[in-house]
């Protein structure tokens, strides 16, 4: 058996060589902070085409490990052709590395004579009551079932005594109630889809996301002009023979407390409009005379007619009661989702319908262009980090970015056919420029292009050539109703608790002196400039543990 352990930022391929990967010796790591590597094996002789070999690992700590497998997904459409540079693994289709599945015959992995496959090694974070400060060895065994040891690797770990905070940071991946019910067949906010939607809330509050799309009423993102998405709307609304409203907020009560259940705090009404262009109102259903009616929809104009007359209902009611609620801290507020100039008079428009009653709330909307800001129409851009730089110059405050399909040259993403350093190094870019927020729209995003028909995750990646593999979700559905971890949600998480690291180092030194402590290690940071492999990341990862330690020694 070949085998030795690797950094999780590396993607292994089943053609690729062990001997090609760079061995990993050593970590460091704060109390609290969730870490991975992995194990890269191959075969080398056996009876059989496929074994299946166990996982082990022993230590002088109390920590707590998991294993699973690294499984291979097509890959079909990995970018866009004309629209990428260099940073690629690999531009063609064909199997790559990303779905994190459970082990198998308590602990066992498959083995291949002709295949090199991987490892995942999650060790949760470590509290002092599990590890002392200081030097520490994990012990890594590959064995066969019957006992027989095949490989034993050894991974020597530093443990800082500091506790690792949360970011301080705003991160959001749109949340799609709808997909999960009709992934898993169950009716909308039904107590088995509820049930569901709990699953994968903790997932995402596991891996940092502290802000959630809250369905007020269907979001109208990615749905076909005309066409309609499954109901998934948390306020309940009754209109009266009279032509008013009465609303009901029972399931968005149940939906906070949830939520808040599961460790996130933050909550972004859906838009009040529509995508491209805000020309019209969202879906909105309604009880009339007792029969659920659709009342609003791409058939209803977003700045004339009833819809306005409804928002002048809703809005005020709704604020009273999420300030009942103690939330007017914890929500944002979106108009339309990437507006651009042509559409910016229409933005005004819409803004003055909403303002009087959303005063004190933060207005946010992806968009790459800094007029709305400059003129008022929006206090927290968006901007995508292909687009951000004009925001920096102008110096916008609680600036956010963002990047989806389109940000595929140069800058940081997370497409399945790009290098996890191009994922983690967010984390150090978020922290140079004191970004407030970020999003990215695909959590759980299982549909094809605006949202025509759902698609099975496991075999398309992309949405049916929507978009390149891996932009549309971050997690597989498995059977159960759970959600199964992505190595690009995975590794994003790791960026996360760098910009922690980093943001932890100010109890000692300013920003300014952090950055330059960061830059003295991976070189200059920016938007525009990504690492290819994981080396720079983690050689700047155990500098600042280093620093940390140094402000922070052990008693």
């Amino acid at each position: 058996m070949q085998a030795k352990l690797i950094s999780s930022l590396e993607k292994v391929f089943p053609e690729q060589a062990v001997r090609s990967f760079r061995t990993l010796s050593s970590l460091s790591v704060l109390y609290g902070e969730r870490f991975s590597f992995q194990i890269v094996y191959r075969a080398d002789k056996d009876e059989s085409p496929v074994s299946w070999i166990r996982v082990g690992m022993q230590s002088d700590t109390e920590a707590r490990v998991s294993f699973r497998i690294v499984d291979l997904v097509p890959v079909l459409f990995p970018c866009y052709e004309g629209k990428t540079d260099d940073l690629y693994l690999k531009k063609t289709p064909g199997l790559y590395p990303d779905l994190l599945s459970p082990t198998q015959y308590d602990s066992c992995v498959p083995a291949f004579t002709n295949q090199t496959r991987a490892v995942w090694v999650t060790v949760e974070g470590i509290s002092p009551s599990e590890a002392t400060p200081g030097n520490h060895t994990l012990h890594l065994t590959l064995s066969k079932k019957d006992g027989r040891p095949l490989a034993e690797l050894t991974l020597s770990l530093r443990v800082v005594p500091v506790q690792l905070p949360k970011p301080n940071l705003y991160f959001t991946q749109w949340f799609y109630c709808d997909c999960l019910a009709t992934q898993y067949h169950t009716t909308a906010f039904s107590e088995r889809h509820w049930e569901i939607i709990e699953s994968f809330l903790r997932c995402a509050a596991r891996n940092g996301i502290n802000t959630i799309l809250t369905p007020l009423f269907t979001p109208p993102l990615d749905t076909e002009i005309g066409g309609e998405r499954l109901s998934t709307q948390l306020v309940d609304i009754t209109l009266e023979s009279d032509g008013s409203y009465r609303f009901k907020f029972d399931k968005l009560d149940r939906w906070v407390d949830l939520c808040q259940a599961c460790g996130i705090e933050n909550f972004e009404m859906a838009h009040l409009f529509t995508q491209w262009g805000a020309k019209a109102a969202p879906k909105v259903v309604a009880q009339v005379n007792g029969i659920p009616t659709r009342i609003f929809g791409w058939d209803t104009p977003s700045k004339a007619g009833e819809y306005p007359h409804f928002l002048s209902c809703f809005l005020p009611e709704l604020v009273d009661h999420l300030k009942r609620r103690g939330l007017e801290k914890n929500v944002f507020f979106h108009i339309s989702d990437e507006p651009t100039l042509d559409f910016l008079e229409t933005y005004r428009s819409l803004l003055s319908i909403v303002k009087p009653y959303l005063e004190g709330f933060p207005i946010m909307d992806a968009m790459s262009d800094l007029d709305f800001y400059k003129q008022g129409l929006c206090n927290t851009p968006v901007p995508g980090n292909d687009h951000i730089e004009p925001f920096l110059e102008e110096g916008v405050e609680n600036l956010w970015t963002y990047y989806c399909c389109v940000q595929g040259r140069n800058v940081s993403n997370r497409f399945i056919a790009m290098p996890s350093a191009r994922n983690r190094c967010l984390g150090y870019q978020l922290y140079k420029y004191n970004i407030k927020g970020f999003l990215h729209w695909g959590f759980n995003f299982y549909n094809n292009m605006n949202s025509h028909d759902i698609i099975f995750p496991f075999l398309n990646a992309s949405g049916s050539y929507q978009v390149p593999d891996g932009d549309a979700f971050q997690v597989y559905p498995a059977p159960d109703g759970t959600p199964l971890e992505s190595i690009r949600l995975v590794v994003f998480h790791e960026g996360l608790q760098d910009l922690a690291a980093l943001q932890l180092c100010e109890a000692g030194l300013n920003h300014e002196e952090v950055v330059k402590e960061l830059e003295s290690v991976t070189g200059p940071v920016s938007f525009s400039s990504c690492p290819d492999r994981g080396e720079p990341i983690l050689r700047m990862r155990r500098a600042i543990n280093r620093l940390i330690e140094k402000q922070h020694p052990a008693n």
